[in-house]
């Protein structure tokens, strides 16, 4: 994740990126005030994704599909 974000900044700084406006956010934290809100802290960067990351998880799963015997739904859905 520190490595992502220093990619994403690096993309940020290109010319494209700058023309839009676009600016990384690096939020000073209670969390973690012992560290300096900078790309270049190490130690930031990894309070700052322990402290506000989350999970894109989303329940799924698979079913068998089409007309055969074992399958759950037929090739309209049903």
């Amino acid at each position: 994740m520190v490595s992502a974000i220093r990619v994403a900044r690096r993309l940020l700084l290109t010319e494209p990126f700058q023309r839009l406006g676009a600016k990384l956010h690096l939020p000073a934290l209670d969390e973690c005030y012992e560290f300096e809100p900078s790309v270049g802290d190490k130690q930031y960067l990894e309070c700052l994704i322990r402290t506000v990351a989350i999970t894109s998880y989303h329940p799924a799963g698979t079913v068998s599909m089409g007309n055969a015997s074992h399958g759950v739904l037929d090739s309209a859905f049903r």
